[in-house]
């Protein structure tokens, strides 16, 4: 059986080449915010939305939003790539549907996105060169001590909490309980949310956020608790996707989730 820190180099390893997939987060290429009405798109300057040049149109066609509803309509010779059918028109399922709507042309991938401020399209280009030439995620040496015993107590009922998201968008969300623990025999806790399988997320700064570690926090995934018990690892403490690509919209951690020590463990900030 591994180790526990060949385990986490494993894990390790893993999160990198992920990273560099062709529907990573290194491939992002743009992220563009729709206006009301008609947004035409394409790779010439004179588009509302100026795609990369793949070897593709001048103009492709426009995105059409009508309050609640966005649709696709291609007038260029060329159709797109939409959920594995060549298509012309179509009505987009935004990424918060569970399942948005896949459009491709040549290299370039991109959906339909919904936040609070409105509608936006995540364009994905697999030959983005960022895929290559990343230098790799950034580790703390690994510390078995950070992992750490503790109880989970869920909120009785629920517990409304701000946030904000990178790119300033400010929202509101429910977070079902919270993990109990200590550090050199200080009680601390965490706020999270709780998924239909009963995983915890957390979103947490500490005190090497900013010199050591991403500037904005790290993210935490939690095993389901067996009753009643949590293993935090802060050795699994990730950077948010805003780390690696402008074009993400993440959600910063909540005001109750500031822990005052260092976390000298799990991933660093990324090289520039």
């Amino acid at each position: 059986m591994n180790s526990y820190k060949e385990e986490i180099q494993e894990w390790q390893k893993t999160l990198d080449t992920n990273l560099r997939k062709e529907n990573s987060w290194l491939a992002l290429a743009g992220l563009f915010w729709l206006d009301e009405g008609k947004n035409t798109f394409g790779a010439s300057d004179e588009n509302d939305i100026v795609f990369p040049d793949a070897g593709i149109p001048l103009q492709i066609g426009a995105f059409n939003v009508d309050g609640d509803t966005v649709t696709l309509k291609v007038t260029a010779d060329t159709p797109i790539d939409v959920d594995g059918v060549p298509t012309k028109e179509a009505l987009l399922r935004p990424d918060i549907s569970g399942e948005p709507t896949q459009l491709k042309l040549s290299s370039l991938t991109f959906i339909l996105i919904q936040r609070e401020d409105g509608f936006g399209i995540r364009l994905w280009d697999a030959k983005n060169p960022t895929r290559d030439s990343f230098p790799g995620r950034q580790w703390f040496s690994i510390d078995e001590n950070f992992r750490i015993e503790g109880s989970y107590q869920r909120y009785a009922d629920g517990q409304l909490a701000s946030f904000e998201r990178k790119n300033g968008a400010a929202f509101e969300a429910r977070l079902e309980g919270e993990v109990r623990f200590s550090i050199n025999g200080e009680a601390h806790a965490l706020a999270a949310f709780e998924d239909e399988n009963g995983e915890l997320f957390i979103m947490f700064r500490d005190a090497t956020n900013g010199s050591e570690s991403y500037g904005s926090g790290r993210y935490l995934s939690v095993d389901a608790p067996q009753d009643g018990v949590a293993i935090i690892d802060f050795n699994r403490a990730v950077n948010p996707p805003c780390a690696f690509t402008p074009y993400a919209t993440c959600p910063l951690p909540p005001a109750q989730n500031n822990l005052p020590m260092r976390i000298p463990v799990g991933e660093k900030k990324a090289l520039p």
